[in-house]
Formats: C-alpha cells, sequence, structure tokens
C-alpha cells in the first residue's frame, strides 16, 4: 500500500527522469483511494501564467492498493472523475495557495 504523497512522488520522478531540459514542480492530492500527483513547469507555478503552462498535462493518478498508477487527460475534471469511482477528495496541497510549504523531503526536479 503506498501510505503518503512522497512515495507517489516518486513514481512520478521515476516516470518523468527522461527529461532534463524543463524544471517541474508538482501539488499532490490526496483521496481515499488514490494520491494524485499534479505536474507543470516551475516558471508556472511561479509567475501563474498560462504562457509557461505545459500544455496537454494531466494528473498522475498512484492507486493507494500498489496498482498501475494512471492519468486523466488534462481537460478531464479529475475530482468528478475520481468520484464517480466512490472515492472521496480528501486533501489538496497547492503551491499557489499562501501557506503552502513543499513536502518535507521532497526533490522537485
Amino acid at each position: 500500500m503506498i501510505e503518503n504523497a512522497e512515495a507517489a512522488q516518486r513514481v512520478f520522478a521515476r516516470m518523468f527522469s527522461w527529461s532534463s531540459t524543463v524544471e517541474y514542480r508538482r501539488v499532490w492530492a490526496e483521496t481515499t483511494s488514490h494520491w494524485v500527483v499534479f505536474w507543470n513547469s516551475a516558471s508556472y507555478y511561479e509567475t501563474g501564467s498560462p504562457y509557461d503552462a505545459i500544455v496537454g498535462n494531466g494528473p498522475l493518478i498512484v492507486p493507494k492498493d500498489g496498482a498501475e498508477p494512471f492519468t486523466f487527460g488534462s481537460g478531464e475534471d479529475w475530482r468528478a472523475a475520481l468520484e464517480a469511482r466512490g472515492d472521496t477528495v480528501l486533501r489538496v496541497v497547492d503551491p499557489g495557495a499562501p501557506n503552502w510549504e513543499p513536502l518535507e523531503d521532497a526533490e522537485w526536479i
């Protein structure tokens, strides 16, 4: 069982280790059954400008039961899609929030 967001972020880091040209940052959400890892360019999180956003990047969904991670499309409502599966959103950690702090020991790529 994947019990914490750091584990879900390690999955993300492995999956996206191929790119050395873009600095990524991640945001995460916890649901009753999944970790949801959002990702975009560091400059997007710094500026908030859509011109700095990576186009077409849907969230990475990491099941807590250890099943294969999967994604939703960037235009799909991830909350509605997971709630349709009987999941409930417990919390979202957003770097755009005024009180946001990185996860302890999180490695940002």
